[in-house]
């Protein structure tokens, strides 16, 4: 499943509701080793900050279910 933020949306929300936003929607679709987040059709109204709001989200969204992912993997022994 892949999550496509609104380009509007963007422009519009702060860096903090952005991160939010993407936390929420992906925690949502129930598998996050299956969803993507994208952003197409943005232009030049959309500044890199919003670009790196998001980014740093899909990022740090990564490196929790990872480290869920190791520390249920150490539950099984």
């Amino acid at each position: 499943m892949n999550l496509r933020l609104d380009p509007v949306s963007m422009t519009r929300w702060t860096n903090t509701e952005i991160r939010n936003t993407v936390r929420r929607l992906v925690r949502a679709s129930d598998n996050p080793w299956l969803t993507g987040v994208c952003c197409i059709n943005m232009d030049h109204t959309v500044r890199d900050e919003r670009i790196c709001a998001m980014l740093d989200a899909v990022a740090e969204l990564r490196e929790e279910y990872l480290t869920q992912l190791g520390s249920d993997m150490n539950n099984c022994t």
